[in-house]
């Protein structure tokens, strides 16, 4: 089910050629009523928030995204292919349309082992190695420390063959059974449509054990109805900085962070 909030686009994405009049253009936003109250967050919410002005946009991009789709990986999808193109995933990145989409929870847990174990071989492993080499040569000619080397030996072998075993592991996994591992989840979370001008968030209801996952409730609005806002909050690691996009209206958010991931400064938010 389809929940337009504001019916006045409807007609206007279906003319106007490729990109239908309802289509997003910064010279020709129509006039809107004012914001009587947020619909979204509670005072105390907006505190650690800073609300991004609208025009004056800058041509740039946020490292991050660049970062997290190196040249080397559009390579391989060159060589090899796209290995999300059979298995359903409904998310979508082009000059068109910003589609956010989740893979399946056995994706995401193998994928997390994986650079966890990765990170474990680089840091633990040499540190295993200097920490046993110097307890080697400070009292390996002890003699109530003799039975202590095989102790050295699991150490180490715990700190670095392990670690690597499961790295290797996932990714055998990805490479030999990617049609069992890749799995789409329930569907698109949100999605900023260029051509149409529209922003459309799935809300799905909670799923009850052993049931089926049931239909989503679709909410569609007019991009310029939404503002962009920089959240911050502290944990353990310091200040982290997440875009959302706030409907002005009406209770509908789009966590545009899930694209960035949570920053530590606030710029790449702002790009």
């Amino acid at each position: 089910m389809v929940i337009p909030i504001n019916n006045s686009f409807t007609l206007a994405t279906t003319s106007g050629g490729y990109y239908g009049l309802g289509a997003y253009r910064p010279e020709s936003i129509p006039s809107q009523q004012d914001q009587r109250g947020d619909a979204n967050r509670s005072t105390l919410g907006r505190t650690g928030s800073i609300r991004l002005p609208w025009g004056n946009a800058q041509d740039v991009a946020p490292a991050s995204i660049l970062s997290r789709v190196p040249p080397k990986s559009l390579r391989r999808i060159e060589r090899e292919g796209d290995p999300l193109a059979g298995v359903g995933y409904q998310g979508r990145m082009d000059h068109e349309c910003i589609r956010h989409a989740r893979m399946a929870f056995r994706v995401i847990a193998v994928d997390f082992v994986g650079i966890l174990s990765k990170f474990a071989f680089f840091t633990l492993g040499p540190l295993s190695i200097v920490v046993s080499l110097l307890f080697y040569f400070t009292f390996g000619n002890d003699p109530y420390l003799i039975d202590s080397k095989k102790d050295l030996f699991i150490f180490v072998a715990i700190c670095t063959i392990l670690p690597l075993a499961v790295w290797q592991l996932t990714k055998i996994m990805f490479n030999l059974f990617p049609k069992w591992l890749l799995k789409t989840g329930r569907g698109p979370e949100w999605e900023l449509n260029r051509r149409t001008g529209l922003v459309t968030v799935w809300t799905y209801p909670k799923k009850a054990p052993f049931r089926k996952q049931g239909n989503p409730t679709i909410t569609q609005a007019p991009f310029y109805e939404f503002d962009a806002w920089v959240n911050a909050r502290a944990d353990r690691h310091g200040v982290l900085n997440s875009l959302v996009m706030y409907h002005r209206y009406q209770k509908l958010m789009v966590p545009v962070g899930d694209l960035l991931g949570n920053q530590s400064l606030p710029q790449p938010c702002y790009a």
